[in-house]
């Protein structure tokens, strides 16, 4: 009997104890969170190159050139499905090596990204698909002539990569849209060209 008071005595005398503690802990941890004189700990964001800026904003603009022209042809196909379009957008574009904006379409595929080194780039590919070749070559030649040297403020030819060229926006599209975690849905507006609209004219 004595040796179970003397247990139940220790057991309350080690709760107590444990209480205090954590009484302490809590105290403690509160002086610590609104102490006034404590600095808050901050994650410090990288800092782009500022000699980059201006060929940044060079390169930014000549992206969203291109997406605009890409959405132009596209907007002259009948077919709806070669119309949809996932679109992903950062808008923490302060952070380094990440997807700034991009563009995906069974036909075609555009993004802008940025480096380490501070530094905005293009990536961009098409579906070689020969029934709608008119549609990817201009949007090739479109792409090289207003990143060429003599078409831009600032020299941004080296801007387009094509060291992970997207030779399948198709396959692309499909694995995206079933992901579906970034990007959203986009459905270009059916525009027809000149000839199209003569010919419904011809038929009405």
């Amino acid at each position: 009997m004595v040796a179970r008071l003397s247990k139940s005595l220790a057991s309350k005398s080690f709760l107590i104890a444990l209480t205090q503690l954590h009484k302490a802990l809590v105290w403690s941890t509160r002086a610590f969170l609104f102490n006034p004189f404590t600095k808050p700990t901050t994650m410090k964001q990288p800092k782009l190159n500022s000699t980059a800026c201006p060929y940044n904003n060079e390169v930014k603009t000549i992206y969203f050139k291109i997406l605009k022209e890409a959405k132009t042809l596209l907007s002259g196909l009948p077919r709806e499905e070669l119309r949809y379009s996932l679109i992903r957008e950062d808008r923490y574009s302060n952070s380094l090596s990440q997807i700034i904006h991009e563009f995906c379409n069974p036909l075609l595929y555009l993004r802008l990204e940025s480096y380490t080194d501070g530094t905005l780039g293009i990536r961009y590919g098409f579906e070689p698909c020969q029934d709608y070749a008119h549609i990817t070559a201009a949007f090739t030649r479109f792409l090289y002539k207003v990143t060429m040297k003599d078409s831009t403020k600032q020299d941004i030819e080296g801007c387009i990569k094509t060291q992970f060229y997207i030779h399948n926006p198709d396959e692309l599209y499909a694995y995206l849209e079933e992901q579906m975690k970034h990007h959203t849905f986009n459905l270009i507006k059916y525009k027809p060209t000149v000839n199209k609209r003569k010919q419904l004219k011809a038929v009405a």
